[in-house]
């Protein structure tokens, strides 16, 4: 039994790795990648119901796909993951809900394990 399709976008593959183990610790279905274009291509192949994007990806960054995911008329929950601090965070947030996406929060790195998987835990959907 799936907890739902999760879809992570970070640049850095262990910090994907280890959000991709998590996720699958607490029963999703999960495909992660670390470039805009695998992201976008697996975002295509079927719509995930949550999402955790990094903002800081080499040539198109989380701005942008945020942009995208707009347009894409996307439903999922969107998790944003960042190492940046101060006010880009809750602007990349508010941008996100101006493009009409269901944004879930801000999960700041370096993270906790036990913090990313009580937030996937409280938005797994029952199958």
């Amino acid at each position: 039994m799936s907890a739902g399709r999760l879809l992570i976008i970070d640049d850095e593959a262990p910090i994907a790795a280890v959000l991709e183990r998590i996720g699958k610790g607490c029963g999703f279905d999960v495909a992660s990648t670390t470039t805009a274009e695998a992201f976008k291509q697996s975002y295509a192949a079927g719509p995930p119901d949550i999402i955790i994007l990094d903002l800081a990806i080499p040539r198109v960054d989380g701005i942008e796909l945020l942009r995208w995911l707009g347009d894409e008329n996307c439903a999922a929950t969107i998790l944003i993951v960042t190492g940046f601090g101060g006010r880009i965070p809750q602007s990349a947030k508010l941008l996100g809900e101006a493009h009409g996406l269901k944004m879930g929060g801000i999960i700041n790195k370096p993270f906790r394990v036990a913090e990313i998987r009580a937030i996937l835990a409280g938005l797994a959907s029952p199958s």
